[in-house]
């Protein structure tokens, strides 16, 4: 009686080919699943807040205003330009496009026609980067 129930153990605990990939194929799976890129941001693009924050910057700088009215309005409104901060007076602006969007931030190509503070008239083509959460932000993708 004790031949046969070792018999029977044995024949219990013995793993087949098939079993043995079955298992492992089961820890790969366990140990990759939480591995890799997660679905989304968890903050959300809200693409018309975006696109106005991005005309009220510009309009705030083309009509000298300071970044720091910006910050203080609500929502608050982050941001930073180089040639703002060089002293450059934005006299125009155009937006040509809706842009496009990640999901998280909005990309707008906006043609700024500027006056530097040495008095040269220039026109360029700047890529802004707008995110609306945490918090309303705005900066230039250079």
């Amino acid at each position: 009686m004790m031949a046969t129930s070792r018999t029977l153990s044995s024949k219990v605990c013995r793993p087949t080919p098939l079993s043995a990939i079955v298992c492992f194929f089961l820890i790969g799976l366990i140990t990759v699943s939480g591995c890799g890129p997660k679905a989304g941001s968890p903050y959300k693009l809200d693409r018309a807040l975006a696109f106005d924050s991005m005309k009220l910057f510009l309009e705030t700088w083309r009509d000298n205003g300071s970044l720091a009215a910006l910050k203080d309005r609500t929502p608050s409104i982050v941001g930073k330009d180089a040639d703002w901060n060089k002293g450059a007076k934005l006299l125009s602006f155009t937006i040509p496009s809706d842009g496009k969007d990640d999901g998280t931030n909005l990309y707008l190509d906006v043609q700024l026609e500027l006056e530097t503070s040495s008095g040269e008239k220039r026109q360029k083509t700047i890529r802004y980067i707008i995110g609306t959460q945490p918090v309303v932000s705005v900066f230039r993708d250079d």
